[in-house]
């Protein structure tokens, strides 16, 4: 246990579990990534895997933009959802 700003936890709860990736009680950001690639990657839908790579990092500042770092996260994913458009946003 480590007591970090007065709470004390885990080192496994801020490296597996933090807060800014809990979406629902039993649903990370990971899971939600993961599920959406899976189906992807069944379907014919066609993406190279830069592009795979660059979804997963939108996807991932999108659905934790609310606790994190808000519009920079938002900033970040349009970025992102640019490069896997082939669209240089930076």
């Amino acid at each position: 246990m480590t007591r970090i700003l007065g709470e004390t936890k885990s080192v496994n709860d801020l490296v597996k579990r933090p807060k800014h990736y809990q979406i629902l009680p039993d649903y990370e950001v990971d899971d939600v990534i993961k599920a959406l690639l899976d189906k992807i990657d069944d379907s014919d839908f066609e993406m190279s895997s830069y592009q795979a790579g660059w979804l997963q990092q939108a996807l991932q500042y999108q659905l934790r933009f609310y606790a994190k770092n808000g519009w920079e996260d938002l900033e970040k994913a349009y970025v992102s959802l640019g490069l896997v458009l082939g669209k240089d946003k930076g």
